[in-house]
C-alpha cells in the first residue's frame, strides 16, 4: 500500500469516527483511539507511523500556533501566574515524584532495576508529565463550562509541552551524554542543567517573539488572505525549524509566536474577511492533525507488548495521577495566596483532566534504540496514555455531574444566543451597505429586511427569558459590554497619540484610568 492510499485511508477512518463519535455522544479524541486500536488488530501494512519527526516537525506546530493564535493575551495575563506555575514548576515536581514514585514501586515489587536506575525513572518522569487535555477541552466546551478554567487547562498544556521537552533532554542527556540536538556534553552538573534549561526557554521565546512581531509587519503590508494563510504556515513551521537549528526550545517558539500572531499581527495586518479565512483554516489543519495523531496513537500500540507490562503499566499509571494530584493540590494554596484564588472544586477537574498523548509517545519513540529499558519505557508509556485517553476521556462527564458542573450547561446556551443575535445584526448591516451599493433590488431588499427584523425579535426575546432564568447572566453581560466599550476607549487613545492630538504623557495616564477600571471589573467577576 503507496503513502498516499494510506493516508487517504486513514483520512475515511477519521471522518467515518467523527460522524460516529457524534451519534454515540463520545469524545472524539477517545473514539479515535478505539478506531486505531482496532485497525492495529488487522495489522495493515501502513509505512506511516507515528515517529518523533513526524511529530515535532509536522503534528506539533500545527496544534501549538492553532491553539496559541487564539489564546487571548489580556486572559491570559490576568491568569499567567497560575498558568505558568502549573506548567513549570508542576511539570518540573512532577518528573521528580512520578520518577520517584516509579522507581521505588518497581523496586518494592521485586522488578529488575539494575540496568536503568533512577535517572531512566526520572526520564519517564519527564515524557509522561505533560499533559495533553484536547479531548477534555472538547467536553468543557460543550458543557460551557467556567471560561477560566478552560483558559487555565488550555494554557498550562501549551506552556507545559515546552517545559516537558527541555526537562527531558536535559535528563537525556545526564543519562547518555548527548543532549536533544546531537551534542556531546559528557556528564552535565548543576550548572550545566541550569543554563541549559534557561537558555531553551528564553532562547525558544525570544526566536517566536521576533518570528511572530516579523510575520505581524508583513501582514500590515499585503492585503491577500491566500497570501496570508501561507505567512502564517511559514510563521508556525518555519519558527519551530530556525528554533531547533539555533538550539533553543522550538516548542516555546511556535507558543510565543502564535500568540503574538493572534493578538497583535491579526488587530493591525488583516481584515476581518482575512482573518475568517485564518482562522478557518487553522482550525481544520488542528482538525486534521489531531485526527492523524490520535489514530495514530491508537494503531501503535502492541496488545502483546501492554500485557508483557501490564503490572508496570498500572504502577506507572498510578503513579502519574498521585503525582499530579500531589502537585495540583500543593500548588493550589500557593496560586491562591500570590494570584486571584482558583476554586477548590476545581482540583479534581484539573486531577482527572491531566490526560497525556501525542507529545508523550514521541519523546518514548525519540530514545536511542541502544538504550537499556528502553523497552519497558516505551510499554510503560503507551499503557499510561491509553488508560488516561480511554478511561479518564470517558468518565470525564461523569465526574462532572458527580461535581454539579453540568448545572452550567444554560451558560453554554445563553453564550449561542448571544452569537445568534450578533450575527443578525451584523447580516442588518451588511444588508443595509448592499443597499446603499445598489446591489439588490427594492423588492428583494425589503424582503430581506423583514425576514432578519423578524430573526432578530426572535433573538432578543430568547435572550431576555434566559436573563429571567438567570439574573447572573445579565450581570456578566453587562461587565462584557464595559470590558468591550472601555478597551474602544484605549484604542481611541492611542489613535489620538498617533495622530498627535494628545501628549505622551496624557495619554499614558488616560489608559492607566482605564486599564483601572477594567481591572477592576475583572477582580469583581
Amino acid at each position: 500500500m503507496v503513502i498516499e492510499e494510506q493516508i487517504i485511508l486513514l483520512l475515511v477512518a477519521a471522518a467515518t469516527v467523527a460522524m460516529l463519535a457524534g451519534k454515540l455522544r463520545l469524545p472524539y479524541t477517545v473514539a479515535l483511539v478505539l478506531a486505531g486500536l482496532g485497525l492495529g488488530l488487522f495489522h495493515l501494512p501502513l509505512e506511516l507511523h507515528l515517529s518523533k519527526e513526524l511529530v515535532f516537525a509536522i503534528f506539533l506546530p500545527a496544534l501549538l500556533y492553532e491553539a496559541a493564535f487564539h489564546l487571548d493575551i489580556g486572559r491570559f495575563r490576568r491568569n499567567a501566574g497560575p498558568i505558568l506555575v502549573l506548567a513549570v514548576v508542576g511539570v518540573v515536581a512532577s518528573t521528580l515524584i512520578t520518577g520517584g514514585l516509579v522507581y521505588l514501586g518497581l523496586s518494592k515489587g521485586g522488578f529488575d532495576l539494575r540496568p536503568c536506575g533512577m535517572m531512566l525513572a526520572l526520564l519517564f518522569g519527564a515524557l509522561i508529565s505533560a499533559t495533553d487535555p484536547i479531548s477534555v477541552l472538547a467536553i468543557f466546551k460543550k458543557l460551557g463550562l467556567p471560561r477560566r478554567l478552560n483558559l487555565i487547562v488550555e494554557g498550562e498544556s501549551l506552556f507545559n509541552d515546552g517545559t516537558a521537552v527541555v526537562v527531558f533532554s536535559l535528563i537525556l542527556a545526564a543519562l547518555t551524554g548527548y543532549d536533544a540536538h546531537g551534542s556531546f556534553v559528557g556528564q552535565p552538573g548543576a550548572a550545566w542543567v541550569a543554563s541549559s534549561f534557561l537558555r531553551e526557554v528564553l532562547g525558544g521565546l525570544a526566536v517566536g517573539l521576533v518570528t511572530g512581531l516579523a510575520l505581524s509587519y508583513l501582514t500590515s503590508r499585503v492585503e491577500d488572505h491566500l497570501l496570508e494563510i501561507m505567512l502564517t504556515t511559514i510563521l508556525a513551521y518555519g519558527t519551530y525549524l530556525l528554533a531547533e537549528h539555533l538550539h533553543v526550545s522550538g516548542v516555546i517558539g511556535v507558543v510565543a509566536a502564535g500568540m503574538m500572531s493572534g493578538n497583535y499581527g491579526s488587530r493591525i495586518g488583516m481584515s476581518p474577511t482575512t482573518r475568517v479565512a485564518v482562522v478557518t483554516f487553522w482550525e481544520y489543519a488542528a482538525f486534521l492533525v489531531n485526527s492523524l495523531i490520535f489514530l495514530l496513537i491508537g494503531m501503535e500500540v502492541k496488545i502483546g507488548q501492554l500485557i508483557a507490562y501490564r503490572w508496570h503499566i498500572l504502577l506507572a499509571w498510578l503513579a502519574v495521577l498521585l503525582a499530579r494530584a500531589l502537585v495540583v493540590n500543593a500548588l493550589l494554596p500557593l496560586i491562591n495566596r500570590w494570584f486571584k484564588p482558583l476554586p477548590w472544586s476545581w482540583s479534581p477537574i484539573l486531577i482527572w483532566g491531566g490526560m497525556r498523548g501525542g507529545l508523550s509517545m514521541a519523546l518514548v519513540l525519540s530514545l536511542p534504540r541502544d538504550l537499556v529499558g528502553r523497552e519497558m519505557i516505551m510499554a510503560m508509556t503507551f499503557g499510561v496514555v491509553i488508560i488516561s485517553i480511554l478511561g479518564q476521556g470517558l468518565s470525564m462527564r461523569p465526574l462532572l455531574r458527580l461535581l454539579g458542573m453540568l448545572e452550567k450547561e444554560r451558560r453554554y446556551d445563553y453564550e449561542r444566543l448571544q452569537v445568534r443575535l450578533k450575527a443578525c445584526h451584523v447580516a442588518m448591516m451588511e444588508l443595509e451597505g448592499l443597499r446603499g451599493s445598489r446591489a439588490l433590488s427594492r423588492a428583494v431588499y425589503g424582503k430581506m429586511l423583514r425576514l432578519y427584523k423578524k430573526r432578530l425579535a426572535r433573538c432578543e426575546r430568547d435572550v431576555i427569558a434566559a436573563h429571567k432564568q438567570d439574573s447572573k447572566l445579565h450581570a456578566e453581560e453587562t461587565r462584557s459590554v464595559r470590558r468591550h466599550l472601555l478597551a474602544t476607549e484605549k484604542e481611541v487613545l492611542r489613535r489620538a497619540f498617533q495622530e498627535g492630538d494628545i501628549t505622551d504623557e496624557n495619554m499614558k495616564r488616560l489608559v492607566g484610568e482605564v486599564d483601572a477600571e477594567i481591572d477592576s471589573i475583572n477582580e469583581a467577576q
